[in-house]
């Protein structure tokens, strides 16, 4: 049985969540699938990391040719529907079972929009999660989980950090009330990691 173990006392990002995987399957070939699924202005690259003395795997995803999309010159300009993401995923040169479970993912997050914002699924408009970035790292994970084939997958508690973070709606505490409505049936701890 192969078991898939993912260490989150730190959380996890989706470049982090990629580039970790990656290390666990053909990384070129992960490329070629990611570089040629379509997704528009965005590339992905690998590159050696080094943070603490510790080295690992920094999974580069570049919209338009730069790394992290500045969200505050998009908050007032690009807002995407469910529908638009569903689009977006369904017109990709991917699997199936990989667009399948994107949409899986995005389905999730909206759920847990629409409770927070009392309004209905088809209403919601994502904002930093919706971003071109955003859908490659879902996708990119969502096909090295395919790659890998993992029987079973286990994860620590997750490390939701504490203190604020800035978005689309202002300031909120971390974890956001969406992400704390999708962990509430997790095991979490905030620890003394800050956003």
């Amino acid at each position: 049985m192969k078991v898939l173990y993912l260490s989150c006392q730190m959380g996890a990002s989706g470049d982090m969540l990629m580039g970790a995987l990656s290390e666990l399957t053909d990384q070129n070939a992960f490329l070629n699938i990611m570089n040629h699924a379509g997704i528009p202005h965005v590339s992905f690259s690998i590159e050696d990391s080094e943070k603490c003395g510790i080295h690992g795997t920094h999974m580069k995803v570049l919209v338009n040719d730069a790394e992290e999309m500045d969200h505050h010159e998009m908050h007032e300009h690009h807002h995407a529907s469910l529908s638009h993401i569903f689009s977006v995923i369904g017109s990709l040169s991917l699997s199936d079972s990989v667009k399948q479970n994107a949409k899986q993912v995005y389905q999730l997050i909206a759920e847990a929009e629409s409770h927070v914002h009392h309004t209905q699924v088809s209403e919601i408009h994502f904002h930093e999660v919706g971003t071109l970035d955003a859908v490659a790292d879902v996708c990119g994970c969502c096909e090295l989980f395919e790659l890998i084939q993992p029987d079973l997958i286990l994860c620590s508690p997750v490390a939701t950090g504490s203190g604020t973070v800035e978005c689309a709606h202002g300031i909120l505490p971390v974890p956001a009330p969406a992400a704390a409505y999708l962990i509430q049936n997790m095991p979490v701890y905030g620890g003394n990691v800050k956003k």
